[in-house]
């Protein structure tokens, strides 16, 4: 698996695989999705049961919480 520039930077400090070698990252993502999303798509719902681990290599994401959690 080869990696758009830059992103096995972001990935390597990246607190989940901070201090793995880039075989162990890329062992580690052989079984991942890759999904680019638009900005106002939203990604997962409060109470939704996650289906994976989501890493931002680039962008940023807003998170909203229900006025009634706040």
């Amino acid at each position: 698996m080869k990696l758009p520039g830059g992103q096995m930077d972001v990935l390597k400090e990246s607190t989940v695989l901070h201090g793995l070698t880039e075989k162990e990252i890329l062992e580690f993502l052989e079984p991942c999705e890759f999904k680019t999303v638009s900005k106002g798509q939203i990604i997962l719902n409060e109470a939704e049961i996650g289906q994976g681990l989501y890493i931002i290599l680039s962008g940023e994401v807003e998170v909203f919480l229900p006025k009634e959690n706040r």
